[in-house]
Formats: C-alpha cells, structure tokens, sequence
C-alpha cells in the first residue's frame, strides 16, 4: 500500500484532533475559564504539548523518508520544535516555581531570558531544515539561488520595518540594555525570514511536495502573527493571557500536519518564484536605505541597504551570464 493511503486516516484523525483543540483553546482563552489560575496553566501545558507532538511527528516522518536530504529536512525540523519546548520548559519553570510566592497575575518574566535561547533555536533549526525538505533543489546552484532569493526579501522587509517601524522601538529598549534591543529585533526578523524561506522552497517544490510545504509555510506565517501578538500585548501591558495565546499551538499543529501530509496539492505558487516581486521589494528597501544615507543618522540602515544592494547587482550578474550561457548554446545548435 502506497505511504499516502497510509497517512491518510492519521491525517484526516490529527485534523480534526487538533481543529477541536484549537477551537477550544480560543474558547477558553476568550471566555477565562476558571479565571487566570487555570487559564495560564492550560496556556502554558498547551505551549509546552503542541511543539513536542510536532516534534515527534517531524521525527516520524524522517525514518519514513527515503531520500537523505529529507530525512535530515525532517530531523532538522524536529529538533526546532524541541528547541521551543526546551524553552517554553524555561518559561515555565521561572512562572511556576521561581515566582511561586508572586501573585499569579503580578508575575514578570525578565526580558531577555534563557528561554528565548530555546526560543530562537527553534529558527537556527527550522531554517535549515525547510531547505532540505524540496526535492526540486537537489543541485546545489538551486539552493545558492534560493538562499539568495531568501536572503534579499528578508533583509528587504527587516530595512523597510526597521526605518518605519522598529528604529523607534529600538530607541526606547538601547537605553534599557543593548542586549534586550538584540533579542528584540531577531523575533521579527528570524519570523519573516522563516516566512519567505518556507514560500520559496514551496514554489520550488514538486507537486507531491507542496501540500506539506504549505502546511509548514502556513505554520510558520501564524507562528509570526503570534510573535508580534505577544510583542504588542507585551508593550501595551493590556492582558496577562489572551486569544493570540492559541497562534503558537496553531503554528505547530499545522507543523505536525505537514509532517503527515503525503500527496499533491492546488496549483503552483508561481508568483513566489518572479524577480518582478524581489525586485520590487528590493528598490523599495533601497530607497528607504538611501534616505538613511543621506540622513547619515542611521547605520543599521545603511548597512541592510548595502546588502541589499550587493546580493541584487549578484543576482543580475547570474542573470546574464545564464543567459549568454543560452545563447551561446542556442547558436551551437543552430549552427550545427
């Protein structure tokens, strides 16, 4: 029987597993069930569950893989998510037991913590292992190309967000502590590099690839509404636990489907694999990046403007000498 029909009934099962819990998740975290006490344990149990049953899907799907660079795709990423729980485990040690004495809803993590190193393991881990999981990408050139591609997004949307958005917020935590303002900006930017990693190795995947892929790109989008959620709430200090608490359990419910979807999906994400869209982003990165030069106040600006820079004029570099290459070739062939 083909490893699809295998995985069916356990996909369609953990399907509706993990929808009823996600649903009662919001339910209990809008309606406050048995009020913070028990609010927070159930978050906190839930955080703690949803990245090692992840995990162990991840792993188990590894020793079904017969090519080796899934396997190491599927035990990269199942070292990611026990990387988060390792840190959720942190998290929940300092609430729990070093607080104990705190009233429950006057607790105060300290920020950064060693949980967060658990935390931004998870995106040390999953990145590569993301890179591994296409079939398509067997040639070494074609993950060069990817990781460029991946590369000049990301530090396209980390300079626009950091010019109109995070400079400020920024400013206020470098007067705190250096390190906090370190820790602060790799969420957002470890997120959306994550984000655009996984829609690129899903454009570039082959079709009985792209429905776990999906999967995993859509875990990873909500994985980073729940970050800048938290970050958010964190700031304005509105609630001590709230609906955007369900995104994390969300993020790797769907990182366990994936890993228990076999088979095709819809249509190709072409329109993730167009030098139109880097492109475009690109400029607008270096406009704001040459505003920042010309301001000369702004040296995280200029620098991210720089390598934006230099990996776009490297990749129109390729351009052309891939297609001299072709037309160089097309005339041997027309000539002979």
């Amino acid at each position: 029987m083909p490893r699809e029909a295998q995985d069916a009934p356990a996909y369609r099962r953990a399907l509706v597993t993990f929808g009823v819990i996600s649903a009662l998740a919001l339910l209990w975290l809008g309606m406050q069930w048995g009020g913070a006490g028990p609010t927070v344990v159930f978050t906190n149990l839930l955080h703690l569950g949803a990245p090692l049953v992840a995990a162990a899907l991840a792993w188990r799907r590894a020793n079904s893989e017969p090519a080796a660079a899934q396997e190491r795709g599927w035990r990269w990423l199942a070292l990611a998510c026990w990387m988060w729980a390792v840190g959720q485990m942190a998290w929940m040690t300092h609430e729990f037991w070093f607080q104990r004495a705190t009233p429950l809803v006057e607790r105060i993590l300290p920020f950064p913590y060693v949980s967060d190193i658990g935390f931004l393991a998870f995106f040390v881990a999953a990145i590569p292992g993301l890179l591994l999981l296409p079939r398509g990408l067997f040639q070494a050139t074609s993950r060069i190309r990817l990781a460029q591609d991946a590369a000049l997004v990301a530090l396209s949307v980390a300079l626009l967000a950091w010019v109109f958005f995070l400079r400020r917020i920024a400013a206020d935590a470098v007067a705190e502590d250096p390190l906090s303002m370190v820790v602060l900006l790799a969420y957002p930017t470890l997120d959306v590099i994550l984000v655009i990693v996984a829609a690129l190795v899903s454009a570039y995947a082959v079709p009985e690839e792209r429905g776990s892929l999906r999967l995993l790109m859509a875990g990873a989008a909500i994985l980073a509404v729940g970050d800048a959620a938290f970050f958010l709430l964190a700031q304005s200090r509105l609630v001590y636990v709230s609906i955007a608490d369900a995104t994390w359990p969300a993020a790797f419910f769907c990182f366990g489907l994936a890993a228990l979807h076999r088979g095709p999906a819809a249509a190709k994400l072409g329109w993730v694999r167009t030098g139109p869209f880097s492109a475009t982003l690109a400029a607008a990165a270096l406009v704001a990046g040459l505003r920042a030069f010309m301001a000369r106040d702004d040296p995280l600006a200029i620098s991210l403007a720089t390598a934006v820079g230099l990996i776009l004029a490297w990749r129109w570099v390729q351009s052309a000498r891939e297609t001299r290459r072709a037309r160089m070739t097309a005339s041997q062939v027309t000539q002979g």
